[in-house]
């Protein structure tokens, strides 16, 4: 049987970076062509919050910046405006100025404003810089400004809630982001394969998809691929391990590895002895576009929200796994800086965004998933196939539940090396080298 493999590469589109994929790292492909964007919003009607200053609570003007990742969407630039105006029209000294700056700059112009003084009043910031925004002290947080009856503690999933605290505070707010294989429904179907074959309980049953998956020409080359998977990235690792390390963190308490487990080793090895057959393409990070959205690949490991994307590119042809398996829980955070001059009115409004009327509005402007557990309805309605990614959050797991402000430099060597066990390089020498280099940049 002769192969024949394509390599592509999972396309970050500026929506789901704007709010959910892959802000891990601040690893980033934004178009070049993403621009800062600014503008303002004023208001006219209602009255403060409670915990507002007094000069505040007597009308004095109030102007809140905010800066969001990317180019702005039209969906998500609609859900905002709508959440901001609804919070301006209840507070009439409020206005908002909303400002969106490519993934490729705005870490550097965060970091830069953050510490100048002149950083924004509520900013995004993604999951892997997290870490690093709390060391240095420039988040708000919110336990004083949340009210004890606060309906967020108990509607909120407990993960996602979790996401953004340490040490008992809430830090930030989480806009969640899991992943889930998508695969093709027609050619899940010409290979006989039924609703209950979707539903799977081990690393072996999508292995086994894949195999069945994977479509050949007349000569016995391969035209579609069972799986596409991402070598060289530990959203990668983190959720194949998952599956057969159920307590699998990136990093323990004291930030040192954690990853170097018999279950990262075991999944990873038969992912590695998988991918020498037809069934796996691997991601190649030089070319646009996902095997599964460009007709290459049958079935990916995806964003919860690239569904739409896809969907896109073969209509009603785009299904979800149902897996009772571990999965990543990874996303972005919106949060309030601690040294705003209006950090009572940032608060407020940021708890505003996070409400359930307002995370009811992303969800039906966006469609992306709130994490409130009064939503999860309303969002299965939606789509029938969301009721699989519901199913994953409840089963979706943080890298750790500590802030790591070296997690980017930490992690380099990982990605590196798992990227070279499958061009044939040791996979357990790769486990222990990445391991030993991450703990030295923890210790230095």
């Amino acid at each position: 049987m002769k192969k024949w493999k394509q390599k592509m590469s999972v396309v970050s589109l500026i929506l789901i970076l704007a709010l959910l994929l892959s802000a891990c790292g601040g690893q980033s492909n934004d178009s070049a062509k993403d621009k800062e964007s600014s503008t303002g919003s004023d208001s006219s009607t209602s009255q403060s919050n409670k915990s507002q200053s007094d000069s505040e609570k007597t009308e004095k003007p109030v102007k809140i910046s905010i800066w969001v990742a990317g180019s702005g969407d039209p969906a998500y630039d609609k859900a905002y405006r709508t959440i901001f105006d609804n919070y301006v029209e209840k507070h009439p000294n409020v206005s908002y100025e909303l400002s969106y700056i490519a993934w490729s700059e705005y870490f550097t112009k965060l970091n830069t404003g953050l510490i100048g003084g002149s950083g924004p009043d509520v900013f995004m910031t993604g999951y892997g810089q997290f870490g690093t925004i709390k060391a240095m002290d420039a988040l708000l947080p919110l336990n004083d400004y949340l009210p004890e009856d606060w309906d967020g503690y108990d509607d909120f999933h407990e993960n996602i809630l979790l996401a953004g605290q340490d040490d008992g505070q809430q830090y930030a707010m989480f806009y969640p982001s899991t992943r889930v294989f998508m695969y093709r429904k027609d050619i899940a179907e010409q290979a006989g394969l039924t609703e209950a074959d979707m539903h799977v309980k081990s690393l072996e049953d999508i292995l086994t998809l894949a195999d069945k998956m994977t479509v050949y020409d007349d000569n016995d080359m391969v035209l579609i691929s069972g799986l596409e998977i991402d070598p060289d990235q530990e959203q990668t690792v983190f959720t194949f391990g998952s599956m057969e390390d159920k307590n699998l963190k990136l990093w323990n308490d004291d930030l040192k590895a954690a990853f170097n487990t018999p279950g990262v080793y075991s999944a990873m090895n038969k992912l590695i002895e998988a991918s020498k057959s037809d069934a796996i393409m691997l991601q190649d990070p030089g070319t646009s576009g996902s095997g599964l959205q460009l007709g290459t690949a049958s079935m990916a490991l995806m964003a919860d929200s690239f569904y739409a994307v896809l969907d896109d590119a073969f209509p009603g042809q785009i299904g979800i796994i149902k897996s009772d398996m571990n999965t990543l829980l990874i996303g972005n955070y919106m949060a309030a800086n601690k040294n705003s001059p209006h950090k009572d009115v940032a608060a407020d409004l940021l708890i505003h965004m996070f409400s359930k009327e307002s995370l009811k509005i992303s969800q039906d402007v966006a469609s992306f998933y709130s994490g409130r557990k009064s939503l999860d309805e309303s969002y299965i309605g939606m789509n029938p196939e969301f009721e699989k990614v519901v199913h994953a959050y409840e089963r979706s797991h943080l890298y750790s539940t500590v802030p790591n402000a070296k997690y980017t430099a930490a992690v380099r060597e990982l990605r590196t090396s798992m990227d070279a066990a499958f061009q044939g390089g040791g996979l357990q020498q790769g486990l222990d080298f990445a391991e030993e280099q991450w703990n030295k940049v923890i210790s230095e």
